[in-house]
Protein backbone atom coordinates (compact mmCIF):
# COMPACT_ATOMS: atom_id res chain seq x y z
CA UNK A 1 0.00 0.00 0.00
CA UNK A 2 1.47 3.41 -0.92
CA UNK A 3 2.23 5.80 2.01
CA UNK A 4 0.44 9.19 1.96
CA UNK A 5 2.71 12.33 2.34
CA UNK A 6 1.85 15.05 4.90
CA UNK A 7 1.07 18.40 3.29
CA UNK A 8 3.79 21.06 3.72
CA UNK A 9 1.36 23.62 5.07
CA UNK A 10 0.51 21.44 8.02
CA UNK A 11 4.14 20.93 8.87
CA UNK A 12 4.79 24.66 8.80
CA UNK A 13 1.78 25.34 11.04
CA UNK A 14 2.96 22.70 13.56
CA UNK A 15 6.44 24.13 13.66
CA UNK A 16 5.05 27.59 14.31
CA UNK A 17 2.93 26.29 17.16
CA UNK A 18 5.94 24.60 18.73
CA UNK A 19 7.97 27.80 18.47
CA UNK A 20 5.20 29.78 20.17
CA UNK A 21 4.95 27.24 22.91
CA UNK A 22 8.68 27.38 23.54
CA UNK A 23 8.57 31.17 23.72
CA UNK A 24 5.74 31.04 26.23
CA UNK A 25 7.64 28.57 28.38
CA UNK A 26 10.69 30.80 28.32
CA UNK A 27 8.65 33.80 29.35
CA UNK A 28 6.99 31.75 32.12
CA UNK A 29 10.31 30.53 33.41
CA UNK A 30 11.65 34.06 33.49
CA UNK A 31 8.59 35.20 35.46
CA UNK A 32 8.74 32.29 38.00
CA UNK A 33 12.42 32.83 38.76
CA UNK A 34 11.78 36.43 39.78
CA UNK A 35 8.89 35.37 41.99
CA UNK A 36 11.00 32.71 43.73
CA UNK A 37 13.67 35.27 44.47
CA UNK A 38 11.12 37.60 45.99
CA UNK A 39 9.59 34.77 48.04
CA UNK A 40 13.01 33.72 49.30
CA UNK A 41 13.72 37.25 50.49
CA UNK A 42 10.42 37.42 52.32
CA UNK A 43 11.01 34.06 53.98
CA UNK A 44 14.46 35.16 55.08
CA UNK A 45 12.98 38.29 56.66
CA UNK A 46 10.32 36.23 58.46
CA UNK A 47 12.98 33.78 59.66
CA UNK A 48 15.07 36.62 61.03
CA UNK A 49 12.01 38.01 62.81
CA UNK A 50 11.23 34.58 64.32
CA UNK A 51 14.78 34.31 65.60
CA UNK A 52 14.46 37.63 67.32
CA UNK A 53 11.12 36.59 68.83
CA UNK A 54 12.63 33.28 69.99
CA UNK A 55 15.49 35.14 71.64
CA UNK A 56 13.03 37.38 73.49
CA UNK A 57 10.98 34.35 74.57
CA UNK A 58 14.08 32.64 75.91
CA UNK A 59 14.94 35.75 77.89
CA UNK A 60 11.38 35.87 79.31
CA UNK A 61 11.54 32.15 80.19
CA UNK A 62 14.79 32.67 82.06
CA UNK A 63 13.26 35.61 83.87
CA UNK A 64 10.14 33.58 84.82
CA UNK A 65 12.27 30.64 86.01
CA UNK A 66 14.24 32.96 88.24
CA UNK A 67 10.99 34.42 89.61
CA UNK A 68 9.59 30.92 90.33
CA UNK A 69 12.77 29.96 92.17
CA UNK A 70 12.52 33.14 94.24
CA UNK A 71 8.85 32.39 95.06
CA UNK A 72 9.63 28.81 96.10
CA UNK A 73 12.44 30.02 98.32
CA UNK A 74 10.14 32.62 99.90
CA UNK A 75 7.43 30.00 100.38
CA UNK A 76 9.85 27.65 102.16
CA UNK A 77 10.98 30.48 104.38
CA UNK A 78 7.38 31.36 105.29
CA UNK A 79 6.59 27.68 105.99
CA UNK A 80 9.53 27.43 108.38
CA UNK A 81 8.39 30.56 110.15
CA UNK A 82 4.86 29.15 110.51
CA UNK A 83 6.16 25.84 111.93
CA UNK A 84 8.30 27.71 114.44
CA UNK A 85 5.32 29.85 115.45
CA UNK A 86 3.06 26.78 115.93
CA UNK A 87 5.70 24.98 118.00
CA UNK A 88 6.16 28.04 120.19
CA UNK A 89 2.37 28.30 120.65
CA UNK A 90 1.99 24.64 121.61
CA UNK A 91 4.80 24.88 124.15
CA UNK A 92 3.26 28.02 125.58
CA UNK A 93 -0.15 26.29 125.94
CA UNK A 94 1.42 23.28 127.64
CA UNK A 95 3.15 25.51 130.15
CA UNK A 96 -0.06 27.44 130.76
CA UNK A 97 -2.03 24.22 131.36
CA UNK A 98 0.65 22.92 133.72
CA UNK A 99 0.47 26.13 135.70
CA UNK A 100 -3.35 25.96 135.89
CA UNK A 101 -3.26 22.30 136.91
CA UNK A 102 -0.66 22.93 139.59
CA UNK A 103 -2.71 25.82 140.98
CA UNK A 104 -6.05 23.97 141.06
CA UNK A 105 -5.10 20.34 141.82
CA UNK A 106 -5.79 19.28 145.38
CA UNK A 107 -3.85 16.44 147.01
CA UNK A 108 -5.75 13.16 146.62
CA UNK A 109 -7.97 12.22 149.50
CA UNK A 110 -7.57 8.64 150.54
CA UNK A 111 -10.94 6.96 150.81
CA UNK A 112 -11.57 5.07 153.98
CA UNK A 113 -11.77 1.35 153.29
CA UNK A 114 -15.30 0.06 153.17
CA UNK A 115 -15.77 -3.07 155.16
CA UNK A 116 -17.97 -5.50 153.30
CA UNK A 117 -19.54 -8.11 155.46
CA UNK A 118 -19.16 -11.54 153.91
CA UNK A 119 -22.35 -13.27 152.89
CA UNK A 120 -23.46 -15.84 155.43
CA UNK A 121 -24.71 -19.23 154.32
CA UNK A 122 -28.31 -19.50 155.60
CA UNK A 123 -27.34 -22.85 157.08
CA UNK A 124 -24.63 -21.16 159.18
CA UNK A 125 -26.75 -18.52 160.90
CA UNK A 126 -27.32 -18.56 164.63
CA UNK A 127 -30.20 -17.31 166.75
CA UNK A 128 -29.74 -14.36 169.08
CA UNK A 129 -29.25 -15.09 172.76
CA UNK A 130 -28.13 -18.30 174.40
CA UNK A 131 -28.08 -21.74 172.84
CA UNK A 132 -26.57 -23.78 175.69
CA UNK A 133 -29.30 -26.41 175.80
CA UNK A 134 -28.78 -29.61 173.79
CA UNK A 135 -31.82 -31.79 174.24
CA UNK A 136 -32.28 -35.35 173.04
CA UNK A 137 -34.67 -37.89 171.49
CA UNK A 138 -34.49 -41.72 171.51
CA UNK A 139 -33.71 -43.16 168.10
CA UNK A 140 -36.52 -45.68 168.67
CA UNK A 141 -39.03 -42.88 168.07
CA UNK A 142 -38.08 -43.09 164.36
CA UNK A 143 -40.57 -45.71 163.16
CA UNK A 144 -41.19 -45.03 159.45
CA UNK A 145 -39.25 -47.84 157.78
CA UNK A 146 -39.55 -46.16 154.38
CA UNK A 147 -37.95 -42.90 155.52
CA UNK A 148 -34.37 -41.72 155.06
CA UNK A 149 -34.19 -41.26 158.85
CA UNK A 150 -34.77 -45.00 159.30
CA UNK A 151 -32.26 -45.89 156.55
CA UNK A 152 -29.60 -43.73 158.22
CA UNK A 153 -30.17 -45.43 161.60
CA UNK A 154 -29.55 -48.80 159.99
CA UNK A 155 -26.03 -47.61 159.15
CA UNK A 156 -25.45 -45.78 162.45
CA UNK A 157 -23.97 -46.99 165.73
CA UNK A 158 -24.19 -45.94 169.36
CA UNK A 159 -21.15 -43.90 170.29
CA UNK A 160 -19.84 -41.83 173.17
CA UNK A 161 -22.36 -40.50 175.70
CA UNK A 162 -24.97 -42.85 174.17
CA UNK A 163 -25.36 -40.60 171.09
CA UNK A 164 -26.10 -42.30 167.78
CA UNK A 165 -23.22 -41.71 165.34
CA UNK A 166 -22.26 -42.16 161.71
CA UNK A 167 -18.71 -42.59 160.36
CA UNK A 168 -17.96 -41.57 156.75
CA UNK A 169 -14.31 -42.59 156.76
CA UNK A 170 -13.08 -39.15 157.81
CA UNK A 171 -15.18 -38.04 160.78
CA UNK A 172 -17.55 -39.43 163.35
CA UNK A 173 -20.77 -37.41 163.25
CA UNK A 174 -23.23 -37.04 166.10
CA UNK A 175 -26.73 -37.59 164.68
CA UNK A 176 -29.09 -34.79 165.65
CA UNK A 177 -32.44 -33.22 164.87
CA UNK A 178 -32.25 -29.57 163.76
CA UNK A 179 -34.67 -26.80 162.80
CA UNK A 180 -35.65 -26.11 159.19
CA UNK A 181 -33.29 -23.10 159.11
CA UNK A 182 -30.54 -25.70 158.66
CA UNK A 183 -32.29 -27.53 155.85
CA UNK A 184 -34.49 -30.53 155.27
CA UNK A 185 -31.92 -32.94 153.83
CA UNK A 186 -31.06 -36.04 155.84
CA UNK A 187 -27.28 -36.51 155.67
CA UNK A 188 -26.32 -32.81 155.68
CA UNK A 189 -23.32 -32.21 157.93
CA UNK A 190 -22.03 -29.36 160.10
CA UNK A 191 -18.96 -28.48 162.12
CA UNK A 192 -20.18 -26.96 165.40
CA UNK A 193 -17.88 -24.95 167.65
CA UNK A 194 -18.95 -24.28 171.23
CA UNK A 195 -17.76 -21.34 173.29
CA UNK A 196 -15.95 -23.74 175.61
CA UNK A 197 -13.72 -24.67 172.66
CA UNK A 198 -15.24 -28.02 171.77
CA UNK A 199 -15.45 -28.67 168.02
CA UNK A 200 -17.79 -31.49 166.99
CA UNK A 201 -19.22 -32.86 163.75
CA UNK A 202 -22.97 -33.18 163.47
CA UNK A 203 -25.15 -34.91 160.84
CA UNK A 204 -28.80 -34.07 160.29
CA UNK A 205 -30.66 -37.29 161.18
CA UNK A 206 -34.14 -35.95 161.93
CA UNK A 207 -36.21 -32.80 161.51
CA UNK A 208 -36.72 -30.73 164.63
CA UNK A 209 -40.07 -29.16 165.44
CA UNK A 210 -39.61 -25.42 164.90
CA UNK A 211 -42.18 -24.65 167.57
CA UNK A 212 -42.73 -20.92 167.99
CA UNK A 213 -39.32 -19.81 166.67
CA UNK A 214 -40.10 -17.44 163.73
CA UNK A 215 -36.60 -18.01 162.30
CA UNK A 216 -36.81 -21.83 162.54
CA UNK A 217 -33.49 -22.21 164.37
CA UNK A 218 -35.02 -24.55 166.92
CA UNK A 219 -37.47 -24.39 169.77
CA UNK A 220 -37.41 -21.75 172.53
CA UNK A 221 -37.07 -23.14 176.05
CA UNK A 222 -35.76 -22.33 179.53
CA UNK A 223 -32.35 -23.13 180.90
CA UNK A 224 -32.28 -24.81 184.29
CA UNK A 225 -30.80 -21.55 185.62
CA UNK A 226 -33.96 -19.72 184.57
CA UNK A 227 -32.99 -17.71 181.44
CA UNK A 228 -34.35 -18.04 177.91
CA UNK A 229 -32.46 -20.14 175.37
CA UNK A 230 -32.99 -21.53 171.89
CA UNK A 231 -32.41 -25.26 171.58
CA UNK A 232 -30.66 -25.66 168.21
CA UNK A 233 -29.39 -29.25 168.58
CA UNK A 234 -31.34 -32.30 169.69
CA UNK A 235 -29.10 -35.38 169.81
CA UNK A 236 -30.55 -38.72 168.75
CA UNK A 237 -29.54 -41.17 171.50
CA UNK A 238 -29.76 -44.79 172.55
CA UNK A 239 -31.85 -44.87 175.73
CA UNK A 240 -29.99 -47.93 177.00
CA UNK A 241 -26.62 -46.18 176.86
CA UNK A 242 -27.34 -42.46 177.40
CA UNK A 243 -24.99 -40.57 179.67
CA UNK A 244 -26.47 -40.26 183.17
CA UNK A 245 -25.64 -36.54 183.51
CA UNK A 246 -27.41 -35.76 180.24
CA UNK A 247 -30.39 -37.86 181.26
CA UNK A 248 -30.55 -36.26 184.72
CA UNK A 249 -30.51 -32.65 183.44
CA UNK A 250 -32.35 -33.28 180.17
CA UNK A 251 -29.42 -31.35 178.65
CA UNK A 252 -26.24 -32.78 177.14
CA UNK A 253 -24.52 -29.52 178.13
CA UNK A 254 -24.44 -31.01 181.65
CA UNK A 255 -21.47 -32.99 180.32
CA UNK A 256 -18.21 -31.03 180.54
CA UNK A 257 -17.34 -31.86 176.92
CA UNK A 258 -20.39 -29.88 175.82
CA UNK A 259 -19.65 -26.87 178.06
CA UNK A 260 -21.02 -27.83 181.46
CA UNK A 261 -24.42 -27.17 182.92
CA UNK A 262 -23.63 -23.79 184.50
CA UNK A 263 -22.15 -20.83 182.68
CA UNK A 264 -22.28 -20.28 178.94
CA UNK A 265 -19.60 -22.62 177.68
CA UNK A 266 -22.29 -24.65 175.92
CA UNK A 267 -23.41 -21.71 173.78
CA UNK A 268 -22.81 -22.32 170.08
CA UNK A 269 -20.08 -19.98 168.78
CA UNK A 270 -20.17 -21.07 165.14
CA UNK A 271 -21.88 -23.47 162.77
CA UNK A 272 -20.20 -24.36 159.45
CA UNK A 273 -22.07 -26.25 156.74
CA UNK A 274 -19.97 -29.06 155.21
CA UNK A 275 -22.39 -30.51 152.69
CA UNK A 276 -24.21 -33.80 152.46
CA UNK A 277 -22.09 -36.77 153.54
CA UNK A 278 -24.71 -39.54 153.50
CA UNK A 279 -27.26 -40.64 150.93
CA UNK A 280 -29.62 -43.63 151.09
Amino acid sequence: MEKRKMPLEIIIIALGAIAALLAAIAIRLSYDNSDWATLAEELQKENDALREDTGELCKEKLSLTASIDDLESENEHLKNQLDDALTAYENSEKERLRAITAATTQPPVEDEPIEIEPEVNPKERLPEGHTNVISGMPYTTITNKRSEQWALQLQAFTGKYGIRCYFDGDHIYFLAAMGSAYGRTIGDTFRVTLKCGTVMYVMLGEFKDDGTDPNFFGHPTKHSDGYDVTCVLEFIYDAEHINSKALQAGNFCNIEYFGGLHGYGGDIAKIEYLGRKWEP
